[in-house]
């Protein structure tokens, strides 16, 4: 799991492993048993996110988290652009 923002509030911090990434077996069971607590966590990130102001690179307000256990994102699109 990685973020574009170091903002992370400690509940959704310590609830998903951030700096991993999520096998699919790993992905389902976060699906298929923590999705009311991610839902809720996650919403309180993003009330966060608004009432701090805190922006992305272009200067927008964060709208959304995404979870999910393909790295082809992130290995082919999100780390070559960073470096």
């Amino acid at each position: 799991m990685w973020s574009d923002h170091y903002f992370i509030t400690k509940p959704l911090f310590d609830l998903l492993p951030f700096g991993q990434t999520l096998s699919p077996v790993t992905f389902y069971q976060y699906i298929d048993y923590q999705l009311p607590n991610l839902v809720e966590q996650a919403s309180n990130n993003l009330l966060y996110w608004n009432i701090s102001g805190t922006q992305h690179f272009n200067g927008e307000v964060a709208t959304q988290l995404t979870l999910f256990f393909d790295d082809t994102f992130l290995w082919h699109y999100y780390v070559p652009t960073r470096y």
